[in-house]
Order: C-alpha cells, then sequence, then structure tokens
C-alpha cells in the first residue's frame, strides 16, 4: 500500500482539498450505496441509514464538536446526511455524480476520495467494504466497520 501512487493530475486535487481544511482533524465517513446495490444487496434502506445516523450519534455524545468527512457515490446520502447533521458538520467534497452509469461517481473521484479519506484520523466504513480497508491501510488508521 506504501507504494500505491496517484497520476499527478488527481494528487493535486487531494492536495487541494486537504489544504482547503482541516483533514486530519475529521472522522472519514465511507458510505457507498451503489456497491451494494450491483451486489444485489439493499444497503439503501432506511434500515441502514439508521445505523450510520446511530454511529454519528454515538460518536457527537463523546466528542460534540466532531466533523465527518464523508466520501459517498449517490447524491441521497450527502443530502440526507448533511440535512440532517449540517453542511458544517458532514463535509463532502462537492463532484458531479450522475445515474447514466452503474457507479454514480467515476474512478477518479474515488480515488481521490480514496487518498483524502487515508489522512482523516479513523475510518468509519460499510461492513464489506474493502475500499474502506484500503483507505484505512494507506493511512495506517482504525477502521471501524458498521
Amino acid at each position: 500500500m506504501a507504494s500505491l501512487r496517484l497520476k499527478d493530475e488527481l494528487a493535486a486535487h487531494v492536495e487541494a482539498f486537504c489544504d482547503s481544511m482541516p483533514v486530519h482533524e475529521m472522522i472519514g465517513l465511507h458510505v457507498r450505496r451503489t456497491d451494494f446495490l450491483l451486489h444485489k444487496r439493499k444497503w439503501a434502506t432506511p434500515e441502514n441509514d439508521i445505523r450510520v445516523a446511530e454511529h454519528i450519534d454515538e460518536t457527537l455524545e463523546q466528542m460534540p464538536d466532531a466533523r465527518f468527512l464523508l466520501c459517498a457515490d449517490n447524491q441521497h446520502t450527502v443530502t440526507w446526511l448533511q440535512e440532517r447533521y449540517g453542511p458544517e458538520r458532514i463535509v463532502w467534497r462537492n463532484i458531479t455524480m450522475t445515474t447514466k452509469r452503474k457507479r454514480h461517481s467515476t474512478p477518479q473521484e474515488a480515488a481521490i476520495d480514496l487518498f483524502i479519506l487515508a489522512r482523516t484520523k479513523r475510518i468509519v466504513g460499510t461492513t464489506h467494504s474493502s475500499f474502506s480497508s484500503f483507505a484505512a491501510n494507506l493511512g495506517k488508521l482504525e477502521l471501524i466497520r458498521i
């Protein structure tokens, strides 16, 4: 993992985003619903939304000033979490998403998210997410699965 590198153009996006805010003080939150839909798992359900919210609520009880860096591949997740907790608490790198392809975000956007997540203080990801595992390994971070 230590030798994994981004193309210069993508690395510049990572650096610009990380320079614009204190990513290293945030908790990485990785919620990629389309991965589950592609595998015919029903991740995009209210029940699973509740699991994400419960974890955020528990974290906020212990750390009231906590901020989360959300990496998501669909607008529903971004809108729902920012409406519930506010965009100052749920930070999202504004990317273009479309439903015209199987995954709503591009592979390049996902690569940028991977390297930004690796710079947070810990990562919260879904149970079977290899993406969350890669980000945690890349940054040598604790990974909490929900």
